[in-house]
């Protein structure tokens, strides 16, 4: 049987709740407690705790067994840890995204202070944009795509110049627009002529 793997969502929700989270923090030491011991200097009922202890049941962070007349709920730090993966996830995906952008002033910066021959290979349509004098794109071992790239300063970034661009680049790259509104349709060039 494979591990069950919880909704981040759902643990965030369960855990958005102060009364939820101080319940979370009673169950932290490990030690499976009853609705009483839970209750137990507090000014909640045994209704209300019942309440929020299935709510985090529902999530995945809590579980609960029974124990002659009692029910004995302990913490199930699985949902905990996989919620933090995908945190972790989300923070690399920031850190490489800040240092493709710190990347590319860098080398913004260098081609203005010292004019440098540079290739760039790329799979960014956006950032080939940014940096590049001249575009090439290979398909089927030739260039399929070959263009100076006359845009200037923020033209690079923003602007129907740079619009333009994009879309050529993309529809090269076998993107599919919808011709009603120009937006990115599912699914690739090659893919729909095969369908048709």
């Amino acid at each position: 049987m494979s591990p069950q793997r919880h909704s981040p969502a759902a643990v965030f929700a369960a855990l958005g709740d102060p009364t939820r989270l101080s319940l979370v923090g009673k169950l932290s030491a490990g030690v499976p407690l009853s609705i009483a011991r839970l209750t137990a200097g507090s000014d909640l009922t045994r209704q209300a705790v019942t309440k929020h202890l299935r709510v985090l049941e529902s999530s995945g962070v809590v579980g609960r067994r029974q124990s002659g007349r009692e029910c004995l709920y302990q913490l199930r730090p699985t949902a905990i840890e996989d919620t933090r993966a995908y945190l972790d996830g989300i923070s690399r995906q920031w850190d490489d995204a800040l240092t493709r952008l710190n990347m590319q002033q860098l080398v913004v910066d260098l081609c203005r202070r010292h004019s440098p021959a540079v290739l760039l290979v790329t799979h960014d349509v956006d950032e080939a944009i940014l940096l590049a004098d001249r575009i090439v794109v290979l398909g089927n071992g030739k260039a399929i795509f070959d263009q100076e790239i006359e845009l200037r300063g923020d033209e690079r970034r923003f602007g129907p110049g740079f619009d333009a661009l994009r879309r050529s680049l993309l529809t090269q790259l076998g993107v599919v627009f919808h011709s009603d509104n120009d937006r990115l349709f599912e699914g690739l060039r090659n893919n729909t002529k095969e369908t048709h």
